[in-house]
């Protein structure tokens, strides 16, 4: 017994009513051409169902949109998206209902971010990162809250790289701060004068293993901990080894004697500094990396610091 004609065809996730008459000659030829197959003619006289010869999926499109223009298959377009996405370390979840530019992402932190599907395609090939509001305004304010401050809100100057805190475990006070000076605590309240500056710091002398090297750091901070965990590495964090510690009582004087040392040993051993361009990969900053060769020059030097901050 004859099965009966279909009378709907679903694309997409759609059901639409298969439109009776015939398929003209010239919409094949069209279709052929330019990587489709012609199945039906669906929803009224005006559209025809395609099938991609690329990803054999299916689509809606006008007649006159396929002899006139080039159609583009939506499940390639959203295969692409989803291979952007991937990159980036997105979920594609859906498109924008508002704006076809736009799609819906769930980022690698579990939020969902709008985006440009053109952005999401430009890191992928050119490199980036995206980033979540949500979470870095957390981290602000903790970032913040750990010296005593809280985050108030964007930066009144309207500056990307500033935001407006409150002295919240000192006088009280708001002013602008850079991120970056809020992280590493280099700044000082203009209003009671409390900062890195003034606040207890160390001198600190690290191991590094850099994979295929090992190098050595001196430098100084006011929380070494945070210094190596959260500031120092351009990726993630390195094997390290803190080999010595010198406290001071302000950031002010452990940068004076930290200066000094730094300075006699680049005039006593000039090719014991390491080049910037082996490390700049790991490592954000731009000097004060020596080589292992150099361990014990440099506790002699912070022997001798030690001694003259005992006095």
């Amino acid at each position: 017994m004859a099965q009966a004609p279909k009378t709907n065809m679903t694309i997409r996730g759609e059901t639409h009513p298969i439109w009776p008459g015939p398929i003209h000659p010239q919409w094949h030829a069209a279709a052929a051409k330019k990587g489709y197959h012609v199945l039906a003619r669906v929803k009224n006289k005006d559209n025809l169902a395609l099938a991609c010869k690329k990803c054999r999926g299916t689509f809606v499109c006008r007649h006159s949109v396929l002899t006139g223009f080039q159609p583009q298959c939506p499940n390639c377009k959203e295969a692409r998206w989803i291979a952007d996405a991937k990159v980036n370390r997105l979920t594609f979840v859906k498109r924008d209902e508002k704006d076809r530019h736009y799609g819906h992402f769930i980022v690698s932190c579990g939020h969902t971010k709008r985006l440009q599907f053109g952005r999401t395609k430009k890191i992928a090939t050119e490199g980036g990162e995206i980033i979540c509001e949500r979470c870095t305004l957390e981290r602000y304010k903790r970032e913040a809250q750990a010296y005593g401050w809280e985050l108030v809100g964007p930066d009144p100057n309207g500056d990307k790289d500033y935001r407006l805190y409150r002295h919240a475990e000192g006088c009280g006070e708001s002013c602008r701060v850079s991120i970056g000076n809020m992280k590493t605590q280099r700044f000082q309240c203009p209003s009671c004068g409390k900062g890195w500056s003034n606040e207890p710091s160390s001198i600190y002398f690290a191991e590094i293993d850099l994979g295929k090297r090992t190098v050595l750091k001196l430098g100084f901070s006011g929380n070494t901990y945070s210094r190596f965990e959260y500031q120092l590495f351009v990726r993630k964090v390195l094997p390290y080894r803190i080999l010595a510690e010198i406290h001071f009582p302000t950031g002010r004087a452990a940068l004076r004697a930290e200066k000094k040392v730094h300075k006699r040993l680049i005039e006593r051993f000039p090719d014991g500094v390491v080049p910037h361009a082996v490390y700049r990969k790991h490592l954000k900053v731009k000097s004060e990396i020596y080589r292992p060769e150099l361990r014990n020059a440099i506790f002699a030097e912070l022997a001798e610091v030690e001694g003259r901050a005992s006095t």
